[in-house]
């Protein structure tokens, strides 16, 4: 079998951690029998996205969410944020 690798990209993305966001369908946990969520509309339908997944803007603009432990396997920071911004960090808690 032919192995391959995924090209290198830079791509935008940031980490959500609950609550409303310009652009994207919330659903609140009071309205959803389970956490909160945000709704995407993507090409392919909508996905959902969980409290700390990260929102990815692909290549081609769309967005997309992505599950921390995959977002920290795949990415790596390109730049260092502007001043004044915190970034959240990729390291996942074992507690």
């Amino acid at each position: 079998m032919t192995k391959y690798r995924r090209k290198s990209v830079e791509i935008e993305a940031f980490r959500w951690m609950g609550g409303p966001v310009a652009g994207f369908k919330y659903v609140s946990a009071f309205e959803s029998e389970h956490q909160g969520y945000l709704s995407i509309s993507t090409a392919a339908g909508f996905l959902y996205a969980s409290v700390g997944d990260w929102i990815i803007t692909g290549v081609d603009g769309d967005k997309y969410p992505c599950k921390p432990f995959m977002f920290e396997q795949t990415y790596e920071a390109v730049e260092e944020p502007a001043a004044g911004t915190v970034e959240p960090s990729l390291e996942t808690s074992n507690s």
